[in-house]
């Protein structure tokens, strides 16, 4: 299967050359290929084990906060209510009602925040701590850091998207500060790196869109959310990491935006965004993903390595293997393997 090391086969798509075969990257949620890939039944106590050991052996990149299975649980942290499934968190509380409280919970969110100092530097090295535990674990996968963001996508996670809006409209300076805030907080992590050579990319995930398009106008992203990635993506470049951009849905309209910011490849390139071209309008850019999970979910494994084959002949050299969302449960894991046997079968230089 790893004929080349990942680390090589993943630098080379990175930098646009064609290695043995492309790179393999998903998000893997899916119990059947877990057992299917390690020969054994999943238990509470061995999951965690064997989600990572079907990693190590059947993925060539993955971000360092890949999902693990979780216990059935709920719980309370900040005034906030989490639910927690196998596989999922959801906010289900929050500890504000009102649009006076959200307000007001901004504002004490924004007020504390004092640059780089002892609480971040914890956060840090809490970072690097598992980071550096997983890269033990997996040293047949390369893991793209994946822990800071413009925070625009976490703050509408954090008080719900609606709650976003109706900042945006009531309060649009508090809103634009607090973000200012989050994303200044992640440029300060990315300055104390401490290792230049931590990963070769990191991953930055926002989703701004939906299948059916953007979920912000053009124009407000182009005031809020874009100079921010760009001085994020500048703060990464300059530590010599490469930035993988992570959106869902439809991004056309400010994909010339996005290439502006600096990005160097975007994933999971959902239905709508064809890679075929994306790869004539963007030829350097490292495109991730685009097996689509529909197609994952309800075909069969001929048309699925048909898909990858026609995706590499489309994408190649910068590109990796993956599906266009999370390889959740109820996926077939023959699906699931037959992408990846496609990829490790159908692509060399």
């Amino acid at each position: 299967m790893k004929k080349q090391e990942s680390l090589g086969r993943v630098l080379a798509a990175l930098n646009g050359r064609s290695g043995d075969r492309p790179p393999v990257f998903d998000f893997l949620r899916n119990s059947d290929v877990i057992e299917s890939v390690v020969g054994e039944s999943l238990t509470p106590a061995n999951r965690r084990e064997m989600t990572i050991r079907t990693i190590n052996q059947m993925l060539d990149a993955v971000v360092a906060d890949f999902p693990l299975p979780e216990d059935l649980r709920i719980e309370e942290k900040d005034g906030f209510r989490i639910e927690i499934a196998r596989w999922t968190k959801q906010i289900a509380g929050r500890p504000f009602a009102t649009m006076e409280e959200l307000s007001g919970w901004v504002k004490d969110q924004t007020n504390q925040y004092t640059g780089w100092g002892r609480e971040l530097d914890d956060e840090l090295d809490t970072m690097m701590a598992d980071f550096q535990r997983k890269r033990r674990q997996l040293p047949d996968t390369v893991l793209f850091w994946s822990f800071a963001d413009v925070g625009l996508g976490s703050a509408y996670h954090v008080c719900g998207l609606d709650g976003l809006w109706q900042l945006a409209v009531e309060d649009a300076d508090l809103l634009s500060q607090w973000l200012e805030v989050r994303c200044d907080r992640s440029i300060e992590q990315i300055k104390h790196l401490p290792r230049p050579e931590l990963s070769p990319a990191a991953f930055v995930g926002e989703d701004i869109a939906h299948q059916g398009g953007l979920l912000f106008p053009p124009d407000w992203l182009r005031r809020e959310f874009f100079p921010r990635l760009k001085n994020l993506v500048a703060a990464y470049h300059r530590r010599g990491i490469k930035v993988i951009f992570h959106s869902d849905g439809t991004l056309w309209d400010v994909m010339d935006d996005l290439v502006e910011c600096g990005i160097d490849g975007l994933h999971p390139v959902e239905a709508g965004m064809d890679l075929a071209r994306l790869r004539r309008a963007y030829p350097s850019l490292v495109l991730i993903g685009g097996i689509d999970v529909g197609l994952l979910t309800f075909g069969t494994p001929s048309q699925v390595r048909q898909a990858v084959l026609a995706a590499i002949r489309a994408a190649r050299p910068s590109y990796m293997v993956g599906g266009s969302g999370d390889l959740e449960e109820g996926i077939p894991k023959e699906n699931i393997l037959a992408m990846w046997e496609a990829a490790w079968n159908g692509g060399g230089s």
